[in-house]
């Protein structure tokens, strides 16, 4: 209900939790965390977190352990009150896991990590893990890093991937990024459309974050070193679409733009769009002064 935010504190191995004493309004976050959670005893570098629908259920991954952990929250949404479950093994699908997105009705989890170029599409029914597809990319070349982040619209028909270090087709231009559309049919996922960022520049990185409407036609994509007016300055891309016509519509950067802000994205988790597709939220982890960082709410005029 946007009344609490959860962050990633990867170099202490804990989620943050903070309170917000307006909703969705970052500046009305409390200067210190409400509650923390201390995930060092499973994992390192947390990065991957999900609530099921009602919130009484927290699933955390990332580096150090090919597992997903869950913990049951007494008090839905309030991380202080979690409780540990089990750690679901998932190595045999995805080897360093990075990220999660669960289908909205929680039958299914979609799982990305660092150990290969692709997704693994889990079906969660009766909380036992059982993979139903793997997706790989249809053009998909050694080291693309397909599958470093996802994101799934609301009734779970639409699929965005990102390949951040996705060459240019001429293989000219290295690391410039390539994000892939999937439709559902059925229990079957389908590449339908790719989309290249306007512009390639070297370490692009086109889809190092990257979050979806409730409806499926929007996807936002960070691309966290584009030095379109500041060297690794970072922009955010707009893409509109349905079924296989997909393109940008928009290329936008912080007003206050700056040499390394890494606006959009620094280390793969830093932007989001509402339900709606009128409002949006981007990260800029090494905003000056002194890398102290920055939030930025734009919304759709």
């Amino acid at each position: 209900d946007g009344s609490k935010m959860y962050l990633s504190a990867a170099t202490s191995n804990r989620i943050d939790q903070f309170d917000l004493s307006s909703n969705w309004d970052l500046s009305s976050a409390s200067s210190s965390t409400s509650a923390t959670l201390d995930v060092s005893a499973k994992i390192t570098t947390p990065s991957g977190m999900e609530f099921n629908a009602d919130g009484s259920i927290f699933f955390v991954t990332g580096g150090g352990g090919d597992k997903v952990i869950e913990y049951k929250l007494s008090t839905p949404y309030d991380i202080s009150t979690a409780t540990h479950i089990t750690d679901r093994q998932i190595g045999a699908y995805e080897s360093d896991p990075r990220c999660l997105k669960f289908h909205p009705d929680g039958r299914m989890l979609f799982i990305s990590g660092v150990g290969g170029d692709d997704i693994t599409v889990v079906n969660t029914s009766g909380l036992k893990f059982e993979e139903t597809q793997k997706i790989v990319a249809s053009d998909a070349n050694a080291g693309d890093e397909f599958g470093a982040n996802v994101a799934i619209n609301q009734d779970g028909t639409v699929l965005a991937v990102s390949a951040p270090k996705r060459h240019s087709e001429d293989n000219s231009v290295t690391n410039v990024g390539k994000i892939y559309i999937f439709t559902k049919s059925g229990e079957t996922w389908s590449e339908v459309a790719s989309i290249e960022a306007q512009t390639n520049y070297t370490d692009l990185e086109f889809g190092t974050s990257l979050s979806i409407n409730d409806d499926g036609t929007i996807v936002v994509a960070g691309a966290r070193q584009d030095g379109g007016t500041a060297t690794n300055g970072g922009a955010v891309y707009v893409i509109e679409g349905s079924d296989s016509s997909w393109q940008i519509s928009n290329r936008i950067e912080s007003d206050d733009v700056a040499a390394n802000d890494y606006f959009g994205s620094h280390n793969y988790y830093a932007l989001d769009i509402s339900g709606d597709g009128n409002t949006l939220i981007a990260g800029a982890e090494k905003d000056s002064p002194n890398n102290t960082g920055s939030a930025y709410i734009f919304t759709n005029s």
